[in-house]
């Protein structure tokens, strides 16, 4: 497979996938990234949420729903962030304070 388009956060997630899944998975994921973010977006997606100074209860919430870096939270979506179990709409705002912080103008 190529790495041309995929960044490496992605490439971690389907390395377990056939040849086939594999190269199917990159073009969902190509198409959904083109669609909703930005090239320079994808640097920030690899860095771990503990980089954010989150509270200990956004931190949690975020852990154990199995969200470790921006890029889960971006890829699943800022608008879903409120629909995380645990996620209410105070570790809502918080993470998407300590976002606006870190994403690119």
């Amino acid at each position: 497979m190529e790495n041309s388009v995929l960044n490496p956060y992605f490439r971690q997630h389907i390395q377990h996938l056939s040849l086939a899944e594999c190269q199917e998975a990159k073009q969902l994921l190509e198409n959904r990234i083109s669609k909703l973010y930005k090239p320079e977006l994808w640097p920030i997606m690899d860095i771990h949420i503990e980089a954010l100074q989150l509270s200990s209860r956004a931190y949690n919430a975020l852990k154990i729903n199995r969200i470790n870096t921006v890029g889960d939270i971006l890829v699943n979506g800022l608008d879903k962030l409120g629909m995380i179990r645990n996620v209410g709409s105070l570790t809502e705002k918080e993470v998407r304070n300590k976002l606006i912080g870190i994403l690119p103008k």
